[in-house]
């Protein structure tokens, strides 16, 4: 350890490495006094002489007085450090895809007009389009890290790192932080924006009848700058967006302008993989600038049968009604449902703290099995609510739930619980709009003038087969609620003759929400209507209830498409706990077209038991079917996968993986924002002090030539 002594500019003045300080202090008192001792003794023997030969003198002793304190100065550089900081910068340059030399020019000037310090710069080149002569070809971002070894900072040229891409290049460092967090300096010079397609997102797999909407935006910046590769004036809307059939007819087109949103929706008319083409065209010219397939895979919905009675509901159906007052629409749904031998589980709020509760079809709980805890807090368990495959509420009984409660319904609705919804005023009040977001629930509003009584349809989407037919149309009708659904989004399950919504439903989680604006269907069951109150409740309940009997994918997320060699999950939803399945990925590997086959390993979500998920990298773009096989007669040990029968197949889901060359400015747009993003973390260059001690060689040959000139004038006087 050494001690700062003073410190002029870069030079710092310390006291020798591991001396003591006391040892220190001692030194310096006995080097100044040994330095003021000389000076005076100096002083004297020069001026002891008289007046006028001492004025004689004087230049001679100023002249010994300032050799001596030169001697003392060089002395003290001999014995103490003398170190210079310097810093050193230690620069990465990126090239990445979407670099020009203009660009290289422009990076060049700039560090020499703005670098402090001394810096080395090594090049290191990602896919760019340049040849770069002094520059380290790098074919995975991963590996740029151990490439470079320890640096200071990070320059990005071009369209920079995707999301992924940056995750795996902090990933593979030990003291960079995170994408988020970043603990390196990181610049990032964007590459000149592609004109096209970007923040594109939808639903890849539907099932018939479901829209497919189609969101995304116009590369640029919006309106109220008007862009320089625009000739237009600005806001006027220059370029046009077609929406191409499978068949290749056009099915939509609207007119776009720079940094404009859409919003497109259509209905696939039969299942199967389809591509829709969406092209952009120049609107003066109808030169085509950019085409992209929307792909997406619809499936048959195997819901709706012919006409069901009561008794052909599953016996295992565990039902719960929570109501804040009695009503005779659930008074009749729960004797319709507990006739069957279903278990209904009724709680009714009879005053503020009193609930009355029924347990059909199942025990009654012990009253001494009951926690202080569960005395004060009404409301389902989250072990109950683990239990109900659907839970009937109206809306002031949901909206009186507290916030732990609410939490509780939503773990349990998340994880597959069916909750159905009677509309009443609660549910279009301010105080629920929260609520309504954390549920997903389908957007209400109030109107006096909507009261009625219609007919009912059923959509043609969830017929599964040719030979099922729908339900023959009846001329009976039901009074709706003043209430209007605002929601556009939401899968409407039922439908007035008019196109009015009557009943619509969302997905939350691996469970499902629903509203009903019919808030007297038992009139139907009193006017015994030849079986239609059976059917509707019948149809209902299989599209709301928990799904507890079947494997099934989940859907891939809406945002963006899948790229080849980048990341993917399949995630399949496990109906038994005790289960042995085989999966694999089926594809065509270009450019042989042979058709492969891909074992994947499924994995168990510790907070979901029910899903497990299987990670794969796909290799060739094109349509990969995922699928999910229970093995029979097979070896315990048998790795391999087979086909025949000795596989049974109990769930598949087709997905699409994009070329590299599709959706580029879609692509180059990601990168642009995950690269700004990393950029503008509150990491800065780290300068790196470099303290150099100087060479004592110097002061020493200066003090020997000092000490010699004073012995010398001592000498010759």
């Amino acid at each position: 350890m050494s001690w700062t002594l003073a410190q002029v500019g870069t030079y710092t003045l310390a006291t020798p490495q591991g001396m003591p300080l006391l040892l220190c202090v001692v030194l310096g008192v006995v080097l100044i006094t040994a330095w003021l001792t000389s000076s005076v003794l100096m002083l004297r023997g020069s001026l002891s002489f008289n007046s006028q030969a001492a004025r004689a003198s004087a230049p001679m002793a100023i002249a010994l007085v300032c050799i001596n304190t030169l001697a003392f100065a060089a002395l003290l550089a001999t014995v103490l450090d003398i170190k210079n900081s310097t810093t050193h910068i230690e620069r990465a340059v990126l090239v990445t895809k979407g670099t020009t030399p203009e660009m290289l020019a422009t990076f060049e000037n700039h560090i020499q007009l703005h670098s402090n310090g001394k810096y080395t710069q090594r090049w290191f080149d990602l896919k760019s389009e340049l040849q770069l002569d002094d520059a380290q070809h790098i074919p995975s971002p991963s590996l740029l890290a151990h490439a470079i070894g320890d640096m200071t900072e990070l320059v990005v040229l071009g369209d920079g790192l995707s999301p992924a891409q940056w995750q795996t290049l902090f990933l593979a460092t030990d003291n960079w932080g995170t994408p988020e967090n970043s603990k390196v300096g990181v610049t990032f010079m964007p590459s000149a924006e592609t004109l096209g397609i970007v923040n594109i997102s939808w639903q890849k797999q539907l099932q018939i009848g479901q829209a497919l909407h189609i969101r995304g935006a116009l590369s640029g910046e919006s309106d109220s700058e008007e862009n320089e590769d625009d000739e237009a004036p600005s806001g006027v809307k220059s370029y046009i967006l077609q929406l191409v059939s499978p068949s290749g007819e056009v099915e939509q087109e609207i007119s776009l302008r720079r940094g404009e949103a859409f919003s497109l929706v259509t209905h696939p008319k039969a299942a199967g993989q389809w591509r829709y083409p969406l092209r952009l065209r120049d609107k003066s010219s109808n030169a085509l600038l950019e085409e992209n397939d929307i792909a997406l895979s619809v499936s048959q919905n195997d819901s709706l049968s012919a006409p069901l009675s009561s008794a052909q509901i599953n016996t295992a159906l565990r039902t719960a009604i929570w109501q804040s007052a009695p009503s005779f629409e659930t008074k009749h749904l729960k004797e319709w449902i507990s006739a069957s031998g279903n278990a209904v589980n009724v709680t009714t709020q009879i005053s503020q703290d009193a609930y009355l509760r029924q347990y059909i079809n199942q025990p009654t709980p012990d009253a001494s099995t009951v926690t202080p805890i569960q005395q004060d807090d009404h409301f389902y368990p989250a072990k109950t609510l683990a239990g109900i495959d659907i839970l009937f509420m109206d809306g002031r009984g949901l909206n009186n739930l507290s916030k732990d409660q609410t939490l509780r319904l939503q773990q349990a609705v998340e994880g597959g619980l069916g909750l159905f919804l009677f509309a009443d005023s609660n549910l279009v009040s301010e105080d629920t709009r929260d609520l309504t977001k954390r549920l997903n629930l389908p957007v209400l509003r109030e109107d006096k003038q909507a009261a009625d009584e219609f007919t009912i349809v059923y959509p043609k989407q969830f017929v599964l087969r040719a030979a099922q037919a729908l339900p023959a149309p009846t001329d009976l009708t039901l009074r709706v609620g003043a209430f209007r659904f605002d929601d556009e989004e939401a899968e409407t399950l039922l439908v007035a003759p008019n196109g009015r919504s009557l009943v619509k439903r969302h997905s939350q989680g691996l469970g499902q929400v629903a509203i009903t604006l019919l808030p007297r269907t038992y009139e139907w069951k009193l006017n015994q209507t030849n079986g239609e109150y059976e059917r509707l409740w019948h149809y209902l309940i299989e599209h709301i209830a928990r799904n507890s009997s079947a494997n099934y994918w989940l859907n891939e997320p809406t945002s963006g498409p899948v790229f080849e060699r980048s990341h993917g999950d399949a995630c399949l939803r496990i109906a038994s706990k005790n289960h042995n399945f085989e999966v694999s990925m089926d594809y065509v590997q270009r450019p042989s077209n042979e058709l492969e086959q891909q074992p994947l390993i499924l994995n168990q979500r510790p907070e979901q038991p029910n899903i497990a998920c299987a990670h794969y990298w796909p290799e060739s773009s094109g349509w990969h079917r995922i699928s999910a096989s229970t093995p029979q007669n097979s070896q315990p040990n048998s790795t391999k996968i087979t086909r025949g029968v000795s596989n049974a197949i109990t769930a598949q889901q087709y997905r699409y993986v994009y070329s590299l060359d599709s959706w580029l400015a879609a692509q180059q747009a990601a990168k642009h924002w995950a690269s700004h993003g990393v950029a503008d973390a509150p990491a800065k260059t780290n300068l790196r002090p470099l303290n150099v001690t100087l060479n004592k060689g110097a002061p020493f040959a200066m003090l020997v030539l000092l000490l010699s000139a004073l012995w010398l004038i001592r000498r010759l006087r």
